[in-house]
């Protein structure tokens, strides 16, 4: 009796740790903004940023597009992920600047050699370049 007891709490445990899962290991990771990058027309901002999501994983650098005011969330880059294996920075993370050439058209530039994760065309309006960072 006591058997069945215990695997009924031990069920109990694993099905809401499991239920609770995906937002404690969001919470594990953590971003750090390096630079904003803001749109001529100050509605848009890009953010270049590091994310750190503990030892199993490494670091990577990203970029996301958001609105002016918005503040970046604990999440994954929208725009751009890149592996933090070349290339490093002192601080760890990767290479990456970009420059807005209209209020719609973003340049991004780093190693285009890096290995990308995600690497969008668009976002929202904004259309999405890429070009080679020069050493």
């Amino acid at each position: 009796m006591k058997l069945i007891e215990n695997l009924i709490i031990l069920l109990i445990s694993l099905t809401t740790i499991f239920s609770c899962g995906s937002n404690t290991l969001a919470d594990m990771c953590g971003n750090r903004i390096s630079k904003e990058i803001t749109s001529p027309d100050k509605k848009l901002k890009a953010v270049i940023f590091t994310r750190d999501c503990g030892a199993t994983t490494g670091f990577s650098s990203q970029l996301s597009i958001i609105g002016y005011f918005d503040k970046l969330k604990n999440e994954k880059g929208n725009v751009l992920i890149i592996s933090d294996k070349e290339d490093q920075l002192e601080d760890g993370s990767a290479a990456i600047n970009a420059e807005w050439n209209g209020n719609n058209e973003l340049i991004i530039y780093f190693n285009l050699a890096a290995e990308t994760s995600k690497k969008e065309a668009r976002v929202d309006d904004v259309k999405i370049s890429y070009k080679q960072l020069a050493e």
